[in-house]
């Protein structure tokens, strides 16, 4: 296996340039091994079971660490709006995108 297995194309314009609102409207896919479903952030209750772990990762991006990806192009309240939304402390160079 080579990291470029994991190479694909990613048009400009599906890559968000502001989070959706209301945040848990993002959007999730569900790997169900089978088949994969489309669903939303708010839908994740559905595929937690008893004994699952959910881990989360709540650090805050250091602001002076913060230049933001060169594929975010919008700044409109650009130092808050990229934090996760269950951020905490300050201890990240960068905020997962999975997570925004």
């Amino acid at each position: 296996m080579h990291i470029s297995d994991f190479d694909y194309e990613l048009p400009a314009e599906r890559i968000a340039q502001e989070p959706v609102e209301p945040r848990d409207s993002a959007r999730l896919l569900v790997d169900l091994g089978d088949r994969l479903l489309h669903r939303h952030v708010r839908d994740i209750p559905e595929y937690l079971h008893d004994g699952d772990l959910l881990v989360v990762n709540d650090t805050r991006v250091i602001p002076a660490r913060l230049p933001l990806p060169p594929y975010i192009t919008s700044d409109s309240g650009a130092n808050e709006r990229y934090q996760t939304v269950y951020s905490r402390r300050p201890a990240s160079a960068a905020a997962p995108t999975a997570g925004l």
